[in-house]
């Protein structure tokens, strides 16, 4: 789930970073990070329910302004098969995340909702039931894992692991940069991380400070596989949307920016360079610029001077 300060204006993407022929860049790096509600899609998609599932879906994906200004309705006690949700943890244009309880083992969940207004594209319920997949081909400690995944009054939803602590945006952000020892303390569990989804032919291709969570007993956690594919010669093809992007633009790797279909775990570990480099100066290797000048410094830029 993208936070709102993550995304760029597409607007904004003109003009070059440098003099010369630019590198081949893939068509959906020129648009939008976030795929956002069209105007008519939620009105639409309340008319077409039963009221008892239009009062549900209401309360769990209010108007964004409703949340920013406190007004959003209580999501705690909607249950969703076994889980029982308690609170909002957070939100974003494809969905929401709550905490909740399974009921059945007693334990408390990260359960991710698709919007279902965003559910009404065939294709958006394939990426999020792909993300459900690949996450539960791995079990690893640095790497939140997936308990359940479902459907339930219209809903498509994720149980994982719920993991307590800090993500490392947030470090940052609090503490200006991180410490040497610790980064790189951070930067190795992670790299053991990438090992595990390599081996299990998983690439996560969004590596960055907000989705590596630490816990107050200093473990690094690898969240978000929402943009994750598996790699073999039985796989789908990619699903992608005009307004989405297959990666952060801040530490996606060159190779993805061409053409996110066809790269494997280095285009990981460069992400995981980037993000090691932002936690050790306090900022991306590329800070400043448009989308598009942010992209070709990654493609042939001249290395940043921390």
């Amino acid at each position: 789930m993208k936070t709102p300060d993550e995304h760029s204006d597409p607007g904004s993407a003109v003009g070059p970073a440098s003099s010369g022929p630019r590198p081949p860049i893939a068509p959906h790096c020129s648009e939008t990070v976030v795929n956002p509600e069209r105007r008519g899609t939620r009105s639409v998609a309340l008319q077409n329910v039963p009221a008892e599932t239009s009062e549900l879906w209401q309360r769990l994906f209010p108007p964004e302004s409703d949340v920013l200004e406190g007004r959003a309705p209580d999501p705690a006690g909607i249950q969703l098969g076994h889980f029982v949700i308690e609170e909002r943890i957070g939100m974003g244009g494809m969905g929401a995340v709550f905490r909740a309880l399974d009921t059945r083992l007693q334990r408390y969940v990260a359960l991710k909702v698709l919007s279902p207004f965003q559910a009404r594209d065939p294709a958006a319920v394939q990426r999020f039931v792909n993300e459900g997949r690949a996450a539960a081909r791995l079990d690893h400690d640095n790497i939140a894992r997936v308990y359940h995944i479902g459907e339930e009054h219209g809903l498509n939803f994720i149980a994982f692991e719920f993991i307590t602590g800090t993500n490392v945006r947030d470090l940052i952000r609090q503490r200006g940069r991180l410490e040497p020892a610790e980064a790189v303390n951070y930067t190795l569990q992670i790299a053991s991380a990438l090992r595990h989804t390599s081996a299990a032919g998983v690439i996560h291709r969004d590596i960055k400070p907000s989705n590596i969570i630490i816990t107050p007993s200093g473990r690094a956690k690898l969240v978000d596989l929402g943009l994750a594919r598996k790699i073999d010669s039985q796989s789908a093809p990619d699903l992608t949307v005009a307004g989405t992007t297959l990666g952060t633009f801040d530490y996606i790797s060159p190779e993805q920016a061409k053409d996110p279909r066809n790269v494997d775990v280095r285009s990981d570990i460069y992400s995981l360079g980037c993000t090691l480099y932002h936690m050790l100066t306090g900022e991306p290797p590329y800070p400043e610029g448009t989308v598009l000048q942010k992209l070709l410094s990654h493609q042939g830029g001249e290395p940043p001077d921390p």
